[in-house]
């Protein structure tokens, strides 16, 4: 899904120059960094906050819980200075 993504980024017009596209999953491996912004972020984001921002309930599954703070972690390891362009 995240490849079909970037090449729906691509199609709009991004300018590939100016325009990181990655993996959460690949880039977590590569800057430890990026990890430590995403546990940050969880530690930060409460469980009934989550159920009630995406209507989670008890049987949801754990991987949609954690969720939110690794798809907010690019956009808080960009602005924390981290990517280089």
């Amino acid at each position: 899904m995240a490849y079909e993504n970037a090449k729906d980024i691509i199609a709009v017009g991004f300018d590939v120059e100016k325009t990181f596209i990655f993996s959460d999953l690949d880039y977590i491996g590569q800057c430890p960094e990026f990890y430590r912004n995403m546990i940050r972020i969880q530690k930060c984001v409460t469980f009934n906050q989550v159920k009630g921002i995406f209507g989670f309930d008890d049987s949801t599954v754990i991987g949609k819980i954690g969720f939110p703070g690794s798809s907010n972690s690019g956009p808080v390891h960009f602005l924390s200075g981290h990517l280089q362009w």
